[in-house]
């Protein structure tokens, strides 16, 4: 009887097998098909097989060992690597930071390419009609909303003294200053129609409630010290100019002082010896972080404005709320470029929730939080401002302000001093204002088209790089497109219905849309380092035309 072989060779390899995977090898099928397969030929050379079994394993162990060890000595570099990658690509690569000026739009435009006297030929038959759900038109449900909101309140208003006293308080939780009942005299005679509304002069003025006379008087003077700030004085019943910065020559020349100055001469006598401090400029000028609007009785506060080291917007997000996302560096700085604008000309089955039926319902700029949504500063010519804003609470009086700034509104210089060259019917040669301008139109005569003429103008150029998505950049790329890219327009039918309640919908190329009902163009460059490219690329991307008289 022959002998029978030794178990003991199975046994070494299944226990080489099991630790192998302990040791992460994991090849149990494999070794388990191996075991099966040859233990004839291991039973014979089971010895040998043995040694070299135990020697690969202890190599096997030592490399283990090494690699633990060596994570262990350095697991704290490895996780800070591991956190450090994260937040890379969470803040700076989330992100496509492509430059994106295109928004579905052939950007190569050329004033050569764009002929005004030809005449599209828009769809005429009824292939490609599609009958849509709409039967009323938002516009005209928006402008009845509209309507009705301004008669309501025009109805509400205060037609005698003791009326206006008491709606005053009654809104306002304070009694009227002193001499309203001449105020509202001066109202009443010059037909005003809004007699109860200082929801605006309200909110601007409160931050100052906390302040002393003395102390808006002290703020007044020393605020009229910086450039671009000029001071209306009111002596002795008389308005008159002031520039106390001599060393800064601004091109505006004070036209905004000179126009508050007309506005307030004709009740000027009735007011009190007193001080106001004047932007020279159209945009917002004074920032307060959030920190000192919320303890105001902080002393470190730096009165100088920026210079090349800051940016408006540097500026404005502090007046965020410091957990806000414009606060936090990574959420501020990410994404630039990168959130497509809405494209309003892409092609699109409409419905009433579709873009060519989704209309704004009001013209308040609280609609854009931009501390939470940093990243839409980018679309803000404001934001690039080359001015400089003042981040301490001074009595500025400027013509309009942005959500952040604190400036105190005032009507603009237009209504009252208005620059010659944006006045309807000036003379520029006999230097001479007329009723009607001399190359004024009859209506009848006029084109069924949507006209603008402007300069390259929007925002500034700190930092550079960003005109392109200013709004009149894009508006002016958006309304000259040469695209033939189909573009749906929805249209009542029959046209000539006065209360239509049936529309029709079909694509027509872009380029066909904006010849037919656009009329835009750039007339004068300003700034065209601040385009990428330079003025070539700004001439290339955008259709420029001459200046026409404003009639």
């Amino acid at each position: 009887m022959s002998k029978r072989p030794s178990i003991r060779p199975r046994l070494n390899l299944i226990r080489h097998t099991v630790t192998d995977v302990e040791n992460g090898d994991g090849h149990v099928d494999d070794d388990f098909d191996s075991i099966h397969e040859h233990h004839e030929l291991e039973a014979l050379n089971s010895n040998s097989d043995t040694d070299d079994s135990e020697a690969t394993m202890r190599a096997k162990r030592r490399d283990a060992r090494t690699i633990l060890g060596f994570i262990h000595r350095n697991g704290g570099y490895i996780f800070f690597a591991f956190v450090f990658f994260f937040f890379l690509r969470a803040g700076f690569l989330a992100g496509d930071n492509r430059l994106h000026i295109n928004v579905g739009m052939d950007l190569s435009l050329s004033s050569g390419n764009y002929e005004m006297g030809k005449k599209a030929t828009l769809p005429s038959s009824e292939a490609g009609w599609i009958h849509t759900p709409i039967v009323e038109h938002p516009i005209s449900k928006l402008m009845d909303s509209a309507e009705e909101r301004y008669r309501n309140k025009l109805a509400k208003q205060s037609t005698t003294l003791k009326a206006a006293v008491a709606e005053y308080k009654r809104r306002y939780g304070r009694s009227p200053p002193k001499g309203f009942d001449a105020w509202f005299a001066y109202a009443k005679k010059h037909d005003v129609k809004f007699v109860d509304e200082y929801d605006g002069l309200m909110e601007d003025l409160q931050p100052f409630r906390e302040l002393s006379g003395q102390e808006i008087r002290r703020r007044t003077e020393q605020v009229g010290h910086l450039p671009s700030i000029d001071l209306v004085r009111i002596k002795d019943g008389n308005a008159t100019k002031l520039k106390l910065n001599t060393e800064f020559e601004d091109d505006e020349v004070s036209a905004r002082a000179e126009g508050f100055s007309m506005m307030i001469a004709q009740f000027a006598h009735l007011l009190p010896d007193m001080d106001f401090s004047i932007n020279a400029k159209a945009e917002g000028r004074v920032l307060v972080p959030w920190e000192h609007r919320k303890y105001p009785n902080l002393t470190q506060q730096d009165s100088s404005d920026w210079r090349d080291d800051g940016t408006v917007w540097e500026a404005w997000r502090r007046t965020c709320h410091p957990r806000s996302p414009a606060r936090r560096v990574l959420s501020s700085l990410r994404n630039t470029f990168s959130s497509p604008h809405k494209n309003y000309l892409s092609k699109t089955r409409v419905s009433l929730n579709s873009p060519e039926f989704t209309f704004v319902d009001t013209t308040t700029a609280q609609t854009t939080d931009f501390c939470s949504n940093p990243h839409e500063h980018n679309n803000h010519g404001h934001f690039f401002s080359d001015w400089r804003t003042i981040p301490v609470l001074y009595p500025v009086f400027s013509p309009a302000r942005a959500k952040g700034f604190m400036d105190i509104r005032i009507p603009s210089h237009y209504y009252y001093g208005s620059t010659p060259r944006y006045t309807y019917g000036w003379d520029p040669i006999n230097l001479e204002l007329h009723e009607v301008d001399k190359m004024e139109v009859p209506w009848n005569e006029k084109r069924d088209k949507v006209y603008w003429r402007g300069a390259t103008t929007g925002g500034g150029n700190h930092p550079a790089g960003f005109s392109p998505q200013y709004q009149r950049h894009r508006f002016l790329r958006m309304a000259s497109s040469n695209s033939t890219t189909p573009h749906p327009l929805t249209f009542a039918h029959p046209p000539s219905s006065p209360s239509a309640s049936h529309y029709i919908t079909t694509t027509i190329p872009q380029q066909s849309l904006n010849t037919e009902i656009m009329d835009t163009a750039f007339v004068k460059v300003v700034a065209a380092e601040s385009y990428p490219g330079g003025l070539k690329a700004l001439k290339d991307d955008h259709r420029f035309s001459s200046a026409v008289p404003l009639g």
